[in-house]
């Protein structure tokens, strides 16, 4: 079975900033429904990998806390 990857970098919508320590949540889809597969998170330059990942439709959501 061939495989791939699914990686990106986490930014601050504001300032751009990469966010480090983000959870990144993986999603499968199939029409209107969205299935987690796998959960990870950002290193300190916002970097995020899924490995392994079979050909399908995913949608890649993240999620970070705000300190103020």
């Amino acid at each position: 079975t061939n495989t791939g990857t699914i990686s990106g970098i986490i930014t601050d919508s504001s300032t751009l900033l990469p966010i480090g320590g983000a959870t990144v949540a993986l999603y499968e889809t199939d029409g209107s429904t969205e299935t987690l597969i796998r959960l990870t998170k950002t290193n300190a330059a916002g970097r995020y990998l899924f490995g392994s990942v079979e050909a399908n439709t995913y949608i890649v959501k993240a999620f970070a806390q705000i300190e103020e």
